[in-house]
This record gives C-alpha cells, sequence and structure tokens, in this order.
C-alpha cells in the first residue's frame, strides 16, 4: 500500500509540474524559448536514463500534450514500411546517377562506406529479424504451396542476407524548431513529414547492429534518448517517442553540436557519427563550427548536415560536413528527406 501511495503522491507531482509549465507556455509555440519534447522529459527523469524509462514518462504526459494541442489528431502519415525503404534506395541512387532527382549531395567521403546491399537469399532461421523477410519470394512460395494443398514451412519463408555492414553509433539531431518546421508543406506540417522520415529511417537501421541517439534542437538541445541504444532491439520504443515529437521555437544547431560530442563521450565503438537534420539558420554559426572541430578532432566522429529547404544555409551546413568528413546533402523538399537519409546511411555516392 505504501508503494501505492507513493506512486500517486509521484503522479500527483508530475501532473501539477506539467499544468504549470503549459499554463505558462500554451499559446506560445512559436516563442524563442518554447520547450521541446526533450527537455520538457529530461525534467523528470535522467537525460541518459534507459528509453524504456523514457516512455514511461512520456505516458503519463501524453493527456497534456493532447489537452494543449501539441499533438496532430487529424494527419493520416502513411508508414509502408518492408520493401518501401529498399525501393526507395534504389530510387535514391537512380535520381542521384542520373542528376533528374531532388536530391542535390556533395561529397566529401570515400564511396561504399557503409555497404548493405543484399549479396544472397536463404530459408529463415529462429531468431531472423522479420524486417529481413524477402516478401515477395516468401508470397509467391506460399501461394505455390496454397495451390499443391502442402503445408507452409520455414523453408519457405525467404530471408535477405545483406553484404557486412560496418557497426556505428549515430547520433540524429532533428530540428524542431517554429520557424524550420511548423510551417506546412502540401498541407502537412513538415515535423509530421520529418517524423515519418525518422521512422523509415529507423526501420532501415534495425537491420544493423548500429546504436542510435536522438537529439532534439530549438532554442536549446537535448537528448530524446540520450544512450546509444541498439536500434535492433529498441526501435519500437523508438518510434513510440518519436510520435509525440512537436516543433517550436528559436535555433541553436551549436548546442546540438554539443550535446551529440556529450552523447559519443559514453560510445567506447571506433565509428562514430552525426547526422543534422536542419535549415541551418541559427544563432551563433561561428560555435557551430567551433563544435564541429571538437566532434571531428576530440571525438572522432564524422558529421553529415542535410539542409531542408530553398532558404537555408548552404555555407554553414557545408562547411560543417566538409568539417566533419560528412556528407552534405541540400534537398528543396521535406518529403525528399528519409531518401536522405538512408542515402547518408549507405555513402553510396
Amino acid at each position: 500500500m505504501v508503494a501505492n501511495v507513493d506512486d500517486h503522491g509521484k503522479d500527483a507531482k508530475l501532473d501539477s509540474i506539467i499544468s504549470t509549465i503549459y499554463e505558462i507556455l500554451y499559446g506560445g509555440v512559436g516563442t524563442v524559448n518554447f520547450l521541446n519534447l526533450a527537455q520538457l522529459i529530461n525534467m523528470f527523469i535522467d537525460p541518459y536514463a534507459n528509453i524504456v524509462e523514457k516512455t514511461k514518462v512520456l505516458r503519463k504526459m501524453e493527456p497534456y500534450l493532447r489537452n494543449y494541442g501539441l499533438l496532430p489528431t487529424d494527419f493520416r502519415r502513411n508508414r509502408d514500411g518492408g520493401e518501401r525503404v529498399f525501393e526507395a534506395l534504389r530510387n535514391v541512387v537512380r535520381n542521384a546517377m542520373s542528376g533528374m532527382g531532388q536530391v542535390k549531395v556533395v561529397r566529401f567521403t570515400d564511396i561504399d562506406k557503409y555497404p548493405t546491399y543484399v549479396v544472397s537469399v536463404r530459408e529463415y532461421k529462429i531468431g531472423d529479424n522479420y524486417f529481413d523477410v524477402d516478401l515477395q519470394k516468401t508470397a509467391m512460395n506460399l501461394s505455390r504451396k496454397s495451390m499443391m494443398h502442402k503445408l507452409f514451412t520455414n523453408k519457405d519463408i525467404v530471408v535477405k542476407e545483406y553484404a557486412n555492414v560496418k557497426t556505428i553509433d549515430i547520433v540524429l539531431c532533428l530540428d524542431v524548431s517554429g520557424g524550420s518546421m511548423r510551417e506546412l508543406s502540401n498541407g502537412m506540417p513538415k515535423i509530421e513529414i520529418a517524423k515519418d522520415a525518422v521512422g523509415q529511417y529507423i526501420q532501415f537501421l534495425s537491420k544493423t547492429n548500429d546504436r542510435l541517439a536522438m537529439v532534439l534542437f530549438n532554442f536549446r538541445a537535448d537528448v530524446l534518448w540520450g544512450g546509444l541504444h541498439q536500434v535492433r532491439r529498441y526501435w519500437q520504443q523508438m518510434n513510440y517517442m518519436l510520435k509525440y515529437v512537436y516543433a517550436g521555437g528559436g535555433t541553436n544547431l551549436a548546442n546540438a553540436l554539443e550535446r551529440s560530442r556529450e552523447v559519443l563521450t559514453r560510445s567506447r565503438s571506433n565509428s562514430k557519427h552525426v547526422i543534422c537534420v536542419t535549415d541551418g539558420r541559427t544563432v551563433n554559426s561561428s560555435m557551430c563550427i567551433k563544435e564541429a572541430v571538437r566532434l571531428r578532432r576530440g571525438g572522432g566522429a564524422t558529421i553529415s548536415t542535410i539542409a531542408i529547404g530553398e532558404n537555408s544555409d548552404d555555407e554553414l551546413l557545408m562547411r560543417l560536413s566538409k568539417i566533419g568528413g560528412g556528407l552534405f546533402i541540400k534537398i528543396s523538399s521535406i518529403h525528399d528527406l528519409g531518401k536522405a537519409l538512408i542515402m547518408d546511411k549507405l555513402h553510396s555516392m
């Protein structure tokens, strides 16, 4: 009974604090100092707590996020998954090579750094990730067995095998400022399109042994999940937290790079990478350069940037990518973000 009383007390305290925060900030999503989701969650839990514990805090916040209009309720987002990701990869490469796509890439790295192409197929074994199942070939086997009135077995499930993938610790920095992400694109807020794209990226990484941390930044940066979690194991929690991300406030890219460096100090991997999704229009751009140098020289991390929109500060973002030895990817439409994120992972250009 004591435990229950303590839990109720904690819930009441949480209710009171969140209500106070939103009474102050409600209606001010366009103000410079508007709190993003990561900052809000981290008021109640260690920023580097396990993502499972963070999702528990977020579940308690759900009613408040909805009541204060910070979550969309009418938008339908397309999450096809499966073969769509691989088709996106093939289209990205074809479009980029032909020069007819909307993705413009300036390369500062070696090609084929992250080969992840399918090299063979085999029958299913217990423990295989269902994302690796070849849906088309498996469906054909199922159809054939049904026509022959034979039982469907594990041998009929076809699994793709990929070339050796370089395991890497990744920090994804997502701009959630009001100016960059609250605008509409084809009738949908850019932040919602960006969340779909990051969801595709998470699904793609779940085929690897990569670990991922995510940093949200507007006027200040904070970690949504700061521990580097293996995507293959925690992709469901990552997608859950991603669903509740909203946009508002100013932009501080330098703080995002600084926070990324803090995250990567906890990494023992020889391969570390930071990718920033932003329009690059930020305060203290000179500090961005300094933080990029620290990340590259002191932390040993590569840095890529994805520039969103026609008015992005391409000069700054290109310079950060050059310092970081990563990719600079220019996209004119937020709808190309999913392709750009996967392209960065492949480094196929």
